[in-house]
């Protein structure tokens, strides 16, 4: 909290300096790990689970499918951790990859990139940005 003095404008200053510095010291040392671990906790049983059943559906019931369960909490989701290091997101990647390979049915050896290419999907990371420049663009 700030104090008013009417007496010196340099106890504002400095009182609204030293706020300022608190409030950026507390903005970094914010993460979002917990949330995400929690987060990827929730989605690895539900890729598991589509694991199971993945012959019984074609390529394209796999995507759609994928896209209902997992697109909106992986590029939705991003608002609320989108100044979240790689390290921390780096579970979410993985999820997102683990569903490339339940749609297209390659196996783990086949590398994220070829399988961006067959889905015909953007990787996560560019998701984020362009979710992020577009409610940029939203915002003002």
């Amino acid at each position: 909290m700030v104090y008013i003095s009417p007496l010196s404008q340099d106890t504002v200053l400095t009182e609204s300096l030293n706020t300022n510095i608190l409030v950026s010291g507390l903005i970094k040392k914010i993460t979002f790990r917990f949330h995400i671990d929690t987060l990827a906790s929730k989605l690895r049983p539900k890729i598991g689970y589509l694991y199971g059943i993945k012959t019984t559906f074609p390529m394209l019931s796999r995507k759609q499918i994928t896209e209902a369960v997992f697109f909106s909490v992986l590029d939705h989701g991003d608002v609320v951790y989108r100044n979240a290091s790689a390290s921390t997101l780096a579970p979410l990647n993985s999820i997102d990859h683990s569903a490339l390979r339940f749609i297209t049915g390659d196996s783990y050896s086949t590398h994220h990139c070829i399988l961006y290419e067959k889905v015909g999907w953007a990787p996560l990371t560019v998701r984020r940005d362009r979710l992020q420049d577009s409610s940029r663009f939203n915002n003002g």
